[in-house]
């Protein structure tokens, strides 16, 4: 019973191998597609990568580095811009001014620049 068992998974494994080989060759999939499709075991039964494990290790360490990569962002200039604009929509606003409207601008521009 366990033999046959093995022998079935073996034999699912060939035969789904061999469907992605001729899904490839006769060019009704592409290769990019199984790769974005199929998971790392299907990957690896289907003969297109060595090892399902390397695999989802380096997709592991992909996808991490991409979440705590640091974005680069000139940090000294936007705040120098922001608290320039601010202090100009201040001074232009002058005591005759719409407070509503002087409030939303000040709150746009700090949201705008993070002016904290």
């Amino acid at each position: 019973c366990v033999e046959s068992t093995a022998d079935d998974a073996a034999d699912r494994k060939g035969r789904f191998k061999a469907l992605v080989q001729q899904l490839m060759s006769g060019e009704v999939v592409e290769e990019l597609k199984l790769r974005e499709r199929l998971s790392e075991e299907g990957l690896q039964e289907a003969g297109l990568v060595k090892s399902a494990a390397d695999l989802k290790t380096k997709l592991q360490r992909l996808r991490t580095g991409k979440v705590y990569s640091q974005q680069k962002y000139n940090l000294l200039r936007e705040e120098n811009e922001g608290f320039s604009k601010l202090i100009v929509e201040l001074e232009q606003g002058g005591a005759d001014a719409d407070s509503k409207r002087l409030s939303d601008i000040v709150q746009a521009l700090i949201a705008y620049f993070s002016l904290d």
